[in-house]
């Protein structure tokens, strides 16, 4: 099963403060984090089940990848054929209730 991926705004507003943070201090290192956290979404196009399921955000049925020191908070949407990124974050900030 190939989904298309939904990035929402509060999806795209943390990814893009996460780059920036990073940038300050090295801006090759910021756009290869970038880059790997929007890869990392492509597994739950491809295996949307890939992440375990966010036991906080009950009765909804959010799943989470982790790569490096990131989370990457997604729903499956099978009948719009669609994953939507909810959120990105780091691990050692609060977690999201949705």
């Amino acid at each position: 099963m190939d989904l298309g991926i939904v990035w929402s705004e509060p999806a795209i507003d943390s990814l893009g403060a996460i780059v920036a943070e990073v940038a300050k201090d090295n801006p090759s290192a910021a756009f290869e984090l970038g880059s790997k956290l929007i890869e990392r979404m492509e597994v739950a196009a491809q295996f949307p089940e890939a992440g375990p399921l966010y036991q906080r955000a009950e009765p909804i049925a959010v799943r989470c990848l982790t790569t490096g020191n990131y989370r990457l908070y997604y729903r499956v949407w099978p009948q719009r054929h669609k994953v939507e990124v909810l959120a990105v974050r780091h691990c050692a900030r609060e977690q999201p209730d949705f």
